[in-house]
């Protein structure tokens, strides 16, 4: 019955008493905390989850507005450092397809299944051989090739 009574009472406290178990965050930290890099900004919210306090990281890839959740302040600030490091180098990004371009990704994909070979390998070996080939068929010059070498 005291232990009920105390946790009814820590509960009933004004929130700036019941913050002294947060070693993270001085009363000084303003949220959100705006992290920026060239262009980029990655803005740290507090965030409460479950009775539980941490941390949301909100920015955007394009036109996409992308969030993490974080335990920590440093664990945020890390991250964050982190997610600007990775946007500066252009290694984040959200590549969007029209319906049309969809189709033929998959069309493109379906095709490469039944000989096993990436669609970027593909891609590669066909912009060399046009290069090669110049306006010859690449079917015509595989046509050509098998006649001249039979596999027995």
């Amino acid at each position: 019955m005291a232990a009920d009574f105390a946790t009814r009472f820590l509960w009933a406290l004004p929130r700036k008493y019941r913050r002294s178990n947060i070693p993270d965050v001085s009363d000084e930290t303003q949220f959100p905390i705006r992290m920026k890099r060239g262009g980029n900004v990655v803005k740290i919210y507090r965030a409460f989850q479950k009775g539980r306090e941490g941390y949301m990281l909100d920015y955007h890839v394009g036109s996409k507005r992308k969030q993490q959740r974080v335990s920590r302040l440093p664990e945020a600030k890390s991250k964050a450092n982190e997610i600007l490091t990775k946007m500066q180098h252009g290694e984040i990004e959200v590549l969007t397809l029209k319906d049309k371009d969809k189709a033929e990704y998959v069309q493109a994909k379906g095709a490469l299944k039944s000989v096993g070979v990436s669609l970027e390998t593909a891609c590669k070996e066909y912009a060399e051989a046009v290069e090669i080939l110049g306006s010859t068929s690449i079917l015509e010059a595989a046509r050509y090739y098998a006649k001249r070498h039979p596999q027995n």
